[in-house]
């Protein structure tokens, strides 16, 4: 950094525009990860599968990640034009290091956010599952839920928490009043028959799996599935790893663009100081 800070001011002004194309970089990163939360609603019905009681919506992070990448765009043309101009402007660097220390703080306060984001809803996970299972999952007022851990059944292929037998209280409330014996799970704990026409693949792949698509599934065998004991038609293991892992590697992901991006400001910083310094000789 001290080379570049004592060489040419046409060499300082070259690196400075060098720098806020990965400081663009940086911001598109953030707008593509926000608007991938936003495009793929299986994002959202998962996150109410295994949202602690007063979590954010997930769409308030996904804005605030677009929001955030294009702030980060529009300080990007300041930083260019700070190093188009003729000579080295110092107020016009002040500036720019101004606005670079704002994203920054904006930028840890994302990943402190994600942080706690991430903590509370891991924390007490599988008890909060085998809990709304019992009372929630196809209740009255709770459609949200119900459809959320039907989708991730579906797609993780498992079924309960932990086990088949979470559905044990929901089994009694499904038996029929003329003594029949109703279903022991919910049709998503069984093997179904996955038809995906082309179409319907292409848009997995930009969108992710359909939510709705587990409504219409047909088991391979509903006999089977609904046996005692374990059956080669149902699965067997329980949600709650997939529904963890699958929460860990989302919020790893928002930690580190937002820690690589904070790194990016905080060189950005040094540089732009060392470039007042020269300006202000």
């Amino acid at each position: 950094m001290a080379i570049v800070c004592d060489n040419t001011n046409k060499c300082a002004k070259a690196g400075l525009i060098f720098f806020n194309l990965i400081f663009w970089a940086s911001g598109a990163a953030l707008i593509l990860l926000g608007a991938s939360m936003l495009l793929d609603q299986g994002q959202a019905v998962l996150l109410t599968a295994v949202a602690a009681p007063g979590m954010p919506p997930l769409l308030l992070v996904a804005f605030g990640l677009v929001g955030l990448g294009s702030v980060v765009l529009v300080v990007g043309i300041l930083g260019c034009f700070a190093g188009l101009v003729e000579q080295l402007n110092k107020c016009l660097l002040g500036t720019y290091f101004t606005f670079l220390f704002l994203v920054f703080a904006a930028e840890v306060s994302l990943v402190v956010a994600t942080l706690l984001f991430r903590e509370q809803t891991i924390s007490g996970l599988e008890s909060r599952l085998r809990d709304r299972l019992h009372n929630q999952f196809n209740r009255t007022g709770h459609e949200h839920f119900s459809d959320a851990y039907n989708f991730a059944q579906y797609k993780f292929e498992c079924c309960g928490a932990t086990k088949v037998q979470d559905f044990e209280l929901w089994a009694k409330m499904q038996q029929p009043d003329n003594g029949q014996n109703g279903p022991r799970v919910p049709i998503t704990c069984c093997m179904v028959q996955k038809t995906t026409t082309p179409d319907a693949s292409m848009h997995g792949m930009l969108m992710g799996i359909d939510i709705d698509e587990w409504r219409t599934a047909r088991p391979v065998r509903s006999d089977l599935c609904q046996s005692q004991g374990v059956s080669e038609a149902r699965h067997e293991r329980g949600c709650l790893q997939p529904l963890e892992d699958w929460f860990k590697d989302k919020s790893l992901l928002v930690l580190a663009v937002g820690l690589a991006a904070s790194l990016l400001q905080i060189l950005g910083m040094a540089y732009t100081a060392c470039l007042c310094k020269v300006a202000g000789k």
